[in-house]
């Protein structure tokens, strides 16, 4: 049970911090251009809540029907969704509640350069000319992906759809309790009559 347990923990630790990040980065950004941070986090969290929102569900609703997992196998991994889902609503909370509050007092935008607040406001406008080769280089290909949306959205699911295909047909396959020699004997012998010192260390 606790390996199971942790392994759910293990699994959730990169989705634990997603909504947070959401929450505080666009509040951050909200300060550089300088609004308060009070208003920056409110307007944080009203601009942000669907969005974080509709991911967390979406999250959840992977996880979800494990619960229903018949059977032993079922009754023992039941505890990796209900950790993670448990996991991943209290992070919902932190980052809609508890992240806003904390901001509200303790938040400072990141950059203070005017320098950088410049740059980062060309890009912003669309002026990527500034930006890094990392940058300019997803936006371009951001622009090709937009210009042909359905495109894209039909070419993820085929290709999703044709690795399912092929791991199905030519994968190993899954098995949670595999048949395995054991490495250890037990051996437990019992006599009709009492045994002398030297039979018993036998």
């Amino acid at each position: 049970l606790n390996i199971v347990v942790l392994f759910s923990l293990i699994m959730a630790v990169g989705m634990l911090v997603d909504d947070a990040i959401v929450i505080s980065e666009y509040a951050d950004r909200k300060m550089i251009c300088g609004m308060d941070k009070v208003e920056a986090f409110h307007t944080s969290v009203r601009d942000m809540f669907y969005p974080v929102l509709s991911s967390t569900l979406t999250k959840l609703a992977v996880f979800f029907p494990l619960l229903f997992w018949p059977d032993t196998v079922g009754k023992f991994m039941q505890y990796i969704p209900i950790t993670i889902i448990l996991t991943l609503t209290g992070s919902l909370i932190m980052a809609l509640v508890f992240i806003p509050t904390l901001g509200a007092i303790f938040g400072k935008p990141s950059i203070t350069s005017k320098k950088e607040i410049k740059k980062m406001s060309a890009i912003e406008s669309g002026e990527i000319k500034n930006a890094g080769p990392i940058i300019r280089a997803y936006v371009r290909m951001l622009e090709k992906v937009l210009d042909h949306p359905k495109k894209f959205v039909c070419a993820t699911v085929f290709v999703l759809f044709s690795f399912s295909v092929l791991y199905f047909t030519f994968g190993p396959g899954v098995k949670f309790f595999p048949k395995v020699d054991s490495d250890n004997i037990l051996i437990s012998v019992k006599a009709k009559e009492s045994l002398s010192a030297k039979e018993r260390d036998l």
